[in-house]
């Protein structure tokens, strides 16, 4: 009599069935990966105000080597404002580059698939339109925070190098540098700046993918042009726009919101302790957590309009 063959594994099913699964895709991730393929100029918004603002640093050490040792050494009351002035921009400034990036790509995220019509192929493929829209709206409310902490952080290192070399060359010690600009308060005020930014603007990225999912035709007309007819009837018959003062502070009063400042100052302030952090006025605001809501209720619609709406 034959003996029968062994054709099974000696692998039982579970252990085959568990290495299958380990290799599962992930829609979410590799949808976040090609949008970020298709959208690499988005990493270019904060360049230039980055080279802008080194390039000026650089250029002053060259034409005044000795001044940042002078302030180092004087005893003025706005001392150091002077040499953490331009730490204290470069976050700002940084942040409007991205900002302007994310207002460009968020009207043109759903917008540009319907209009270029590569979204009938992308519907082909077994992802979700919540998975699309959720990846996209990940390069607002994720991705560009991140690339302006990191390119904050770089712009720092630069200017503390050009710091340092010219008081090495200048015979001052730029340990005292180090130390004034209080390194790790200042990384943690960045870093708490750039979560508190996302925040507090993410219902006005929600509002404008909500807008590119939907709009027929020309989305920023369609997204300026609601909010604009409110100001200007609230105008008409109140005297004042509420809608107007919150567009303006979406924009620019949230930073005063999130660190424990003055709001009635016009210059730029330079952080030096942890303690002028302000989360308790910021989280305790029943105004964000609602702002929250509706960046939920945008994303909702931007979900059930992409699954709606036909190439245009």
């Amino acid at each position: 009599m034959v003996a029968p063959t062994v054709l099974a594994s000696d692998r039982p099913i579970e252990a085959s069935s568990a290495s299958v699964g380990s290799r599962a895709p992930r829609p979410f991730f590799w949808s976040v990966r090609c949008e970020l393929w298709r959208s690499r100029w988005v990493m270019l918004g904060p360049l230039p105000a980055a080279l802008v603002l080194v390039t000026t640093t650089l250029l002053g050490a060259l034409s005044r080597p000795s001044r940042l040792g002078a302030l180092l050494g004087s005893a003025a009351a706005g001392r150091h404002a002077a040499i953490a002035e331009p730490y204290a921009l470069a976050a700002p400034m940084v942040a409007l580059g991205v900002f302007l990036v994310g207002l460009i790509y968020s009207l043109d995220a759903l917008r540009g698939e319907r209009r270029d019509r590569s979204i009938l192929f992308w519907k082909s493929l077994p992802v979700s339109d919540a998975t699309v829209v959720l990846a996209k709206a990940a390069i607002v409310f994720v991705v560009l925070p991140l690339v302006v902490l990191a390119v904050t952080v770089v712009v720092h290192a630069a200017l503390l190098l050009i710091g340092s070399t010219t008081l090495i060359l200048t015979g001052g010690n730029p340990l005292a540098l180090w130390r004034e600009l209080a390194l790790g308060d200042r990384l943690v005020a960045v870093l708490y700046g750039v979560v508190t930014l996302a925040l507090q603007q993410a219902q006005l990225y929600g509002w404008l993918l909500m807008v590119s999912a939907w709009a027929p035709r020309l989305p920023a007309l369609w997204a300026l042009l609601p909010p604009f007819a409110i100001v200007e009837a609230e105008r008409r018959f109140f005297g004042h726009s509420r809608l107007e003062e919150l567009l303006r502070d979406l924009v620019v009063g949230s930073f005063t919101r999130s660190f424990d400042l003055n709001p009635s100052r016009t210059t730029m302030p330079a952080i030096r302790r942890v303690a002028e952090l302000g989360p308790a006025a910021l989280f305790g605001r029943p105004a964000l957590w609602l702002g929250l809501v509706l960046t939920a209720v945008f994303l909702g619609l931007a979900i059930r309009s992409r699954h709606d709406r036909e190439p245009v």
